[in-house]
């Protein structure tokens, strides 16, 4: 269970915004009017259960409306607001600066077709780093449900978390692409400056099919 390659993945940058190394990516003044986002195709189905996600997240500053996507799973390849307005189903994080106040807005959000939900928090720390666990329990609930905990501390103990989003999943569905970050291409030239590392899919050495498998058969 090691954290993911950054260099693996594959990167979309038509404004030279984002830089990519190992196990950490910065966002330099990236607008809302690029399409920008670095992924990696881990395989049909691949994210298909239960899972927990850990990912670190550094909201440097940022113009009011400024936003950028921090984690997110999909069948499709776009930036964020591309997926949103084909109706494409994913699951995602986004964080952006609130209008006229120091709080940023972390946005767990579930895409299915034409419908869509949220949960929505703001937290006040600028220019810090916070720390998001983010798991889907398919047990919970008629198709699961999805979670994120904002902590302080990298430890991720409980008395270092300030937040927590969940959405009841309207359906199950299973996903393919792991997004590291995205724009969110509005057509509006509002910033955002940020940094996110150590992105750990927890998964087992042979991914989380295998993982799957070994289950199945009771091992």
């Amino acid at each position: 269970m090691t954290v993911e390659d950054y260099t693996t993945y594959t990167e979309v940058d038509e404004n030279n915004d984002i830089t990519v190394a190992a196990q950490h990516i910065d966002i330099d003044t990236m607008n809302k009017n690029v399409d920008s986002y670095v992924y990696k195709d881990k395989g049909i189905d691949h994210f298909d259960g239960d899972f927990e996600h850990l990912v670190d997240v550094h909201l440097e500053s940022a113009d009011a409306y400024g936003l950028a996507v921090f984690w997110g799973i999909t069948n499709d390849i776009d930036d964020f607001k591309g997926l949103r307005l084909s109706n494409k189903d994913h699951l995602s994080l986004y964080i952006n600066k609130v209008s006229g106040e120091a709080n940023w807005k972390v946005k767990l959000y579930e895409r299915n077709g034409s419908g869509a939900q949220s949960d929505i928090t703001n937290i006040t720390y600028e220019d810090t780093w916070i720390y998001l666990k983010i798991k889907r329990d398919e047990s919970v609930g008629t198709y699961g449900r999805i979670y994120c905990y904002i902590y302080d501390n990298s430890a991720r103990e409980a008395g270092d978390l300030i937040a927590t989003l969940q959405i009841d999943l309207s359906e199950k569905e299973d996903f393919r692409y792991i997004f590291a970050v995205s724009s969110y291409d509005l057509d509006q030239t509002f910033e955002i400056t940020a940094e996110v590392e150590n992105l750990n899919l927890q998964e087992a050495a042979g991914g989380q099919q295998l993982f799957t498998l070994i289950n199945m058969m009771g091992y």
